[in-house]
């Protein structure tokens, strides 16, 4: 994500630690404001439960790029024990969230939130991970979904066609088309096998609309038989 140039900045001082003052430069991106350090630290412009800055990423002097793998909490966190029951509440409260952000399009507060889930040290659900995939496709960034259905099979959780379905819509509405072939290879190729269904077909036929590939329709035609679904009217549409 970039900023432009009409990015409004304004000063605001926070207290980062108990003795000590951190002056922050706030900017507006994409229509949301977010708040800069010196050291170049990105952080949202809302505080978390624990009324605590949650850094998003690092600026470049061009634009602040949210990921997973640069934020960084700008101070220790307290971590809470959970108790079994509480700590599914809590992560269906957070996973609500992202649901909400991701239909919203608001990738950054939907990252903001998963990355609150991790500090408290509670274990993402199958939900979280599909919730966050399609805040990431709903934003535009393929690479983003890709990375967190990574984290979602590292984390030993199945992903169903719904998932796959998902990710597959990012790579069609970005037209790689090559890699949304490769991703329902890999739904078939799963174990044990993901069966695409008439939305993946759909979904699928519209990205070979998009990039005007009649070839890479043709070749899901012939994969019916295989995936055991029958084209409804959209897929002839």
């Amino acid at each position: 994500c970039r900023c432009d140039d009409s990015m409004v900045k304004r000063k605001a001082d926070v207290t980062a630690t108990e003795d000590a003052e951190v002056e922050l430069t706030g900017f507006v991106q994409d229509g949301e404001l977010l708040l800069r350090d010196p050291s170049g630290i990105v952080y949202s412009s809302e505080r978390d439960h624990l009324d605590q800055l949650v850094a998003l990423g690092t600026w470049d002097s061009v634009a602040a790029v949210a990921r997973l793998e640069r934020t960084v909490p700008l101070r220790p966190q307290s971590v809470q024990k959970w108790e079994p029951a509480a700590a599914k509440a809590r992560v269906e409260e957070l996973t609500r969230e992202i649901a909400g952000y991701a239909r919203m399009k608001q990738l950054q507060r939907s990252v903001v939130t998963f990355e609150q889930l991790l500090a408290e040290e509670l274990q993402p659900s199958y939900y979280t991970y599909s919730n966050m995939i399609n805040a990431y496709v709903n934003s535009g960034d393929v690479a983003g979904s890709q990375c967190m259905f990574r984290m979602m099979l590292d984390a030993g959780c199945k992903p169903n066609v719904v998932v796959y379905t998902t990710l597959l819509k990012g790579l069609c509405a970005a037209g790689e088309l090559p890699a949304a072939i490769t991703q329902l290879q890999a739904m078939a190729a799963a174990v044990p096998p993901v069966n695409a269904d008439v939305r993946t077909l759909n979904t699928f036929l519209r990205g070979c609309v998009r990039t005007g590939d009649l070839c890479a329709a043709r070749w899901a035609f012939q994969m019916l038989p295989r995936w055991g679904i029958r084209a409804d009217h959209t897929a002839h549409a």
